[in-house]
């Protein structure tokens, strides 16, 4: 799943996401409530199967920042577990930064998301399955 608020870059992570793994479903959103709500439905039942494995995230978005939805995200208490990329324009605070260890983000990489990117959270997904 994407959650960006510049459809641009919401195109263009998708594209490197299904050019690296082309049978992916990959949804996105510009808003982090909607990306939210659609969580809480995909997510509701036991088997979760529509749950996103991956959730690439802004950082800085109107309404809902990536802090925001990262609190509300932990709240919904999802039973599998789905890694979050932090995918962003610039490198956040050490402020920012440190409030982020809290949701154990599987990296933090500037735009636009490159092949290099993607693999190097995958292989951070595969060692803390």
């Amino acid at each position: 799943m994407v959650v960006d608020d510049d459809p641009v870059s919401n195109y263009i992570t998708e594209k490197v996401v299904k050019g690296n793994y082309g049978s992916t479903l990959v949804t996105s959103t510009t808003d982090g409530l909607r990306a939210l709500d659609y969580i809480r439905y995909q997510c509701s039942d036991d088997e979760d199967q529509s749950c996103p494995d991956l959730i690439i995230l802004d950082i800085n978005m109107p309404m809902m920042g990536g802090v925001g939805f990262l609190k509300k995200f932990r709240d919904l208490n999802i039973k599998k577990h789905t890694s979050i990329l932090i995918l962003t324009n610039v490198m956040p605070s050490q402020e920012v930064i440190h409030q982020l260890e809290d949701y154990h983000i599987a990296g933090i990489e500037l735009k636009p998301l490159s092949t290099d990117k993607l693999q190097k959270v995958i292989q951070e997904m595969i060692i803390h399955q």
